[in-house]
């Protein structure tokens, strides 16, 4: 009888990719009147993450919730007696499981220990070289690679190394942590899996900016310092620039900073252990000063820093189950479905009015796009402007073309000439973002999004479930392609830049060996 942990796995691998896009599965929009919308909305949870977490209670609730709703029952009275029984119904479940394992019917812990380890560069530290970390693959340790963070201690000094004086106005731009590196290459067993460009620092500002709220802003993501620039005052040095101030105090005259935060790849952002034997490589390069920066124009400084560690969560699993994933992976191989996530850049000479940015992706297209405008002499680095002032530059056009297809149907035709006819283009931060039906935000109000904000986001996955993990939808190939006009011609070069997720799986065989479905 084959071992029911080994079958487990098995099963996983051959499915583990997660469920395809077959078509709509559940009612979307607002359904039969407004107020059958609202009523699903809420449920559709139940539907959609519930089914995953606790099996078939969180279906079974749904449907009698709307039973009573049928009936005619209060929608209040229905949701507390509902919840209250799949409570007890989960308890006696729980109950159960732990009073099968007491008495040895087979159930085992998947993890014996976990520690925690803080690993060194591989060599000492100096102003412009990458900094590399090695994670030894040796062992029967698993690696819980969600739990990944950077830590760096870090200061602003002269370009003569002497310390900053009260004179000296200079301070780091927003998410120093990870604006301090342009690129970070990831490798398994000497294979790249990590996208080969220089756009880190807005990788890791895009995604911070747009999936958290003012909370998190304002709470534990200080711990990478941020803290969001003004809008309207974005290369400010003074009092105007609420953000560059505060972030100045942390770095003032001779003060060390420490920062931690997670590392914005796709290997970290899914939540399966990295199988033992397989080594890790990490290689952070660095930015420009001129771009980690900003400070008076024609000013020189540099970033020193002082000390780097990354923080690794090692698993030590059940020798019943290590057993299983062994044979396991001698028929098949261990899969890590991630959402790969690149940033093109192209350029826009001034002068133009009106461009065409042809074969923007070639090959497998995007399940969700971010477009944006910046300065060239920014991208580049100059301290005296900053990074991530996404400008409007006065766009009265822009639409996305996928094979010929014009997506939206409808340009977006802002107008930022006038008082707020820019609407259309403000909303598809959370359309786009799968949020504009949720208790979310991104703390980015309306009057705001002109003033150094200005992103623009789209899904463009047939039933819109790029923000979801319940389901896969088909990959597809063709050409991707971007025409985008302004109200006048530009008065400087500008980077376009455009942020793009895309669903891809990492291999790994028994002969540890590593495989990708995507170019690297």
């Amino acid at each position: 009888m084959a071992c029911p942990y080994q079958q487990y796995y098995i099963n996983q691998a051959g499915s583990g990719i997660g469920v395809i896009y077959r078509g709509a599965p559940y009612q979307r929009g607002h359904g039969i009147g407004s107020w059958l919308g609202g009523i699903f909305r809420s449920i559709l949870p139940l539907f959609k993450s519930g089914v995953k977490a606790v099996g078939k209670e969180a279906l079974r609730t749904g449907s009698n919730i709307l039973g009573d709703i049928v009936e005619n029952r209060p929608i209040k009275e229905s949701f507390q007696d509902r919840m209250r029984e799949a409570g007890q119904s989960l308890k006696r479940k729980a109950d159960t499981k732990i009073e099968n394992l007491m008495q040895g019917s087979g159930y085992k812990k998947p993890r014996q220990k976990t520690t925690s380890h803080s690993l060194s560069p591989l060599s000492s530290l100096t102003d412009d070289a990458p900094i590399e970390f090695v994670i030894p693959g040796n062992g029967n340790d698993y690696l819980d690679l969600s739990q990944t963070m950077l830590y760096v201690t870090a200061k602003i000094v002269k370009q003569d190394d002497t310390s900053l004086n009260v004179e000296d106005v200079v301070g780091p731009v927003n998410n120093w942590l990870h604006s301090l590196f342009s690129q970070v290459e990831i490798y398994l067993n000497q294979k790249l899996v990590s996208p080969p460009n220089n756009t880190y620092a807005y990788r890791s500002y895009i995604e911070t900016l747009l999936n958290y709220g003012s909370e998190a802003k304002s709470s534990h993501l200080s711990c990478s310092l941020w803290h969001s620039d003004t809008p309207g005052k974005m290369d400010n040095l003074t009092e105007d620039n609420v953000g560059f101030i505060k972030r100045k105090s942390f770095t003032f005259e001779n003060n060390q900073i420490e920062m931690i935060g997670h590392v914005h790849s796709d290997i970290f952002n899914q939540e399966k252990f990295l199988v033992n034997g397989v080594e890790m490589k990490i290689k952070f390069v660095r930015s420009r000063d001129s771009f980690s920066l900003m400070a008076k124009s024609g000013s020189t400084y540099k970033v020193k820093i002082l000390e780097a560690s990354l923080l690794v969560r090692r698993m030590k699993i059940n020798p019943t189950i290590l057993i299983a994933h062994t044979k396991a992976l001698e028929s098949t191989s261990a899969k890590y479905p991630i959402t790969k996530a690149d940033v093109k850049v192209l350029t826009i000479p001034s002068g133009i009015q009106r461009k065409s940015l042809d074969n923007v992706f070639l090959g497998q297209l995007p399940k969700r796009c971010i477009i944006g405008f910046v300065s060239n002499k920014a991208f580049n680095g100059d301290y005296a402007t900053n990074p991530f002032n996404f400008h409007h530059y006065k766009i009265n056009y822009l639409s996305l073309y996928i094979d010929g297809q014009q997506i939206p149907s409808k340009p977006l035709q802002p107008d930022f000439t006038k008082s707020g006819l820019y609407v259309r283009a403000y909303h598809t931060l959370y359309s786009g973002t799968g949020i504009h039906f949720l208790n979310e935000g991104n703390n980015i109000s309306r009057e705001d999004y002109p003033k150094g904000y200005c992103l623009m986001a789209f899904d463009l996955t047939p039933d819109l479930s790029a923000n979801a993990n319940t389901h896969w939808n088909l990959v597809k190939n063709g050409s991707l392609r971007i025409e985008v006009g302004f109200e006048d011609a530009l008065s400087e070069t500008i980077n376009c830049l455009v942020y793009a997720e895309f669903d891809n799986v990492i291999e790994i065989d028994k002969h540890r060996n590593v495989m990708v479905d995507f170019s690297s």
